[in-house]
């Protein structure tokens, strides 16, 4: 089904996202490359084949949604357990989730999905290999460092935006020769 391309567009060029780019989380604009996060309730899908959002309750026998009482619940939040609606249930790792557990989600950062941000270990390494060596710094101390982030969080994630450990590798390579070198420079002066 492709989507209205007035509803849902890329924030930063306003060019209309295509389904591929809905709830997987974030994805390049086809247009600009711009990272975009586009979670989309099923009541939006909804709406665009009946032309209305979720279902009215025939009677105060039915459970009403917790967020809209008139509407039927349709599902249980696995997060809080409220009675929720069509329009207010989200489906994050096979689980339905309301608004208000997304929107506390995303602010405790709980899903790898809305990581917004994250330590970038590699380039830390790569600059405590060579920002010494270029203003003379004390290498005895940074380049053991250097190492030991390497080493340390090889299998950590490295970014938001995929990219290699090209960084790890050189930072690990550059320590390494000034371990060795400072290693060499202590021998010659104990064997003196």
């Amino acid at each position: 089904m492709n989507l209205d391309p007035e509803k849902l567009r890329c924030a930063k060029c306003d060019y209309p996202l295509h389904d591929a780019q809905l709830n997987n989380g974030p994805q390049p604009c086809y247009y600009c490359g711009h990272q975009v996060n586009a979670v989309v309730f099923p009541a939006f899908y909804e709406s665009l084949e009946k032309g209305g959002s979720g279902e009215t309750r025939a009677s105060d026998a039915e459970a009403g949604c917790f967020y809209h009482p008139q509407k039927r619940a349709e599902r249980v939040c696995a997060s809080c357990g409220r009675f929720i609606c069509e329009l207010c249930s989200v489906n994050l790792d096979d689980n339905d989730i309301c608004a208000r557990c997304l929107e506390i989600s995303v602010e405790n950062k709980e899903y790898v999905m809305f990581e917004n941000q994250r330590v970038l270990y590699d380039s830390i390494a790569l600059q405590l290999s060579v920002l010494p060596a270029v203003f003379i710094l004390p290498t005895i101390l940074t380049a053991p460092a250097s190492a030991y982030l390497c080493v340390r969080y090889w299998k950590a994630p490295l970014s938001i935006i995929p990219r290699t450990k090209i960084r790890f590798i050189l930072a690990f390579l550059i320590s390494g020769a000034q371990i060795t070198a400072w290693a060499y420079l202590i021998y010659e002066i104990l064997r003196l």
